[in-house]
């Protein structure tokens, strides 16, 4: 419920009690959230072995620095972030992060393709990059069920 307090000119939510801890969340929750922290850990290092694999272009570079800020967010204890933005910002920049991120790997499974049928090879199963978009999908609605756990009911 939101009321109107004239004399700040800001809205308050009247129902802000959110003190939900990590240890209170359902195993489901918990799993997940440490899936998202894990592939966190693991969009840094691909995001910085990607200077090895493609070399130092201007693409690459805004690339990896997007990976990295990407990671960074999911590595954040979300159940906290609370106290720093509003649950809805976060939920839409994560979701715009996580709909870039799955763009950017079809892009380079598609790159992939071209350059492997370009010399005459057979393209290898992108089965990596297929989890990994599955894992970054999964972020949006975990973050939103560790805000607000009563709508799991």
């Amino acid at each position: 419920m939101l009321t109107y307090k004239s004399n700040t000119l800001r809205f308050i939510h009247m129902n802000n009690t959110h003190t939900t801890e990590f240890s209170d969340l359902p195993a489901g929750l918990k799993i997940s959230r440490l899936t998202g922290s894990f592939f966190g850990c693991f969009l840094i290092y691909w995001g910085l072995n990607a200077f090895t694999r493609w070399g130092d272009s201007p693409v690459i570079i805004a690339y990896c620095l997007f990976l990295c800020f990407y990671a960074i967010l999911l590595i954040l204890p979300s159940h906290k972030m609370h106290k720093l933005i509003s649950m809805n910002k976060l939920l839409i920049i994560l979701a715009l992060l996580s709909v870039i991120f799955v763009f950017s790997q079809i892009a380079e499974i598609m790159f992939g393709i071209y350059r492997t049928t370009e010399a005459e090879m057979r393209p290898k199963s992108p089965i990596l990059q297929s989890v990994m978009i599955f894992i970054a999908l999964l972020q949006i609605p975990t973050f939103y069920f560790i805000y607000n756990p009563k709508a799991l009911e």
